[in-house]
């Protein structure tokens, strides 16, 4: 039912397949005997790929486009790099092949694109699972998974990212220690001068604060004592000094019971 002996007379000819539809127990021998060595050609999806370390001598493409799950679309440069990237056997060839099978309609220039643009990004989307942690766990131990995990490109790149910016973060602060020494003169410290400044205008800030609020208080207060037929007269504002006129108050009376009307 599982098609086990067609599938071991394959591999004893030294054919395979690799899909993510086959039996883990298929596609991880299928891995095993790729990685020895044991296995001439294997007829894969991109899943093959995809944090596998199984390089070929020469990768095959059979065509330039793959369905998304809704239509056929072409593949993109950086899928075109991730493929064929599996090309040269690492530690063993000084190079790989990669070679497209030609198909009606397929344009030259198409391919000749897709294999000029080497500068494309490479960014791996692996993004680990509690199901997966759960099964690695189940299968390998803790220590064995961990060491699974940590191989994986993902973590090479934060690895290196990480290395990055460690040394983007010493690099600063050696920047910072020569600002600090540069700091000091015979005229005084520009630390101290700094935060004389960082506190004055603190101060001006809590200040001018206080200012408004006492204005705001004023005005209410003002408003308040209103009677009417009172003449307001609002003043002068902006730059330009343009004076707004004059206001008739038209408030209703205060009510000794329910304090003033604004």
């Amino acid at each position: 039912m599982l098609g086990f002996d067609t599938f071991r007379e394959a591999l004893v000819s030294g054919v395979a397949a690799h899909h993510a539809g086959m039996l883990p127990p298929f596609k991880e021998l299928v891995e095993s005997l790729f990685a020895e060595g044991l296995l001439k050609v294997v007829f894969a999806t991109e899943t093959l790929a995809l944090g596998i370390n199984m390089p070929a001598r020469t990768v095959v493409l059979e065509k330039l486009d793959k369905f998304n799950g809704e239509s056929h679309v072409d593949i993109t440069p950086g899928e075109f790099t991730q493929l064929t990237g599996r090309a040269g056997r690492r530690g063993i060839d000084v190079e790989g092949h990669a070679v497209v099978v030609w198909q009606p309609g397929m344009d030259p220039r198409q391919v000749a694109g897709l294999a000029s643009k080497r500068t494309y990004p490479l960014n791996s989307s692996f993004s680990p699972s509690y199901n997966m942690a759960v099964n690695l766990t189940a299968q390998f131990r803790r220590r064995r998974a961990r060491t699974i995990l940590e191989s994986s490109f993902a973590q090479f790149q934060a690895d290196r990212a990480v290395v990055g910016l460690a040394r983007d973060v010493a690099k600063r602060e050696s920047s910072l220690v020569g600002y600090e020494e540069s700091m000091e003169c015979h005229l005084g410290s520009f630390k101290e001068y700094f935060e004389l400044r960082r506190r004055l205008n603190e101060q001006q800030k809590d200040q001018a604060k206080a200012r408004s609020r006492q204005r705001r208080r004023d005005i209410v207060r003002v408003l308040s004592a209103l009677e009417p037929g009172d003449i307001i007269d609002v003043g002068s504002v902006g730059k330009a000094k343009r004076h707004l006129g004059s206001a008739w108050s038209s408030m209703p009376r205060r009510s000794t019971t329910r304090g003033p009307a604004l």
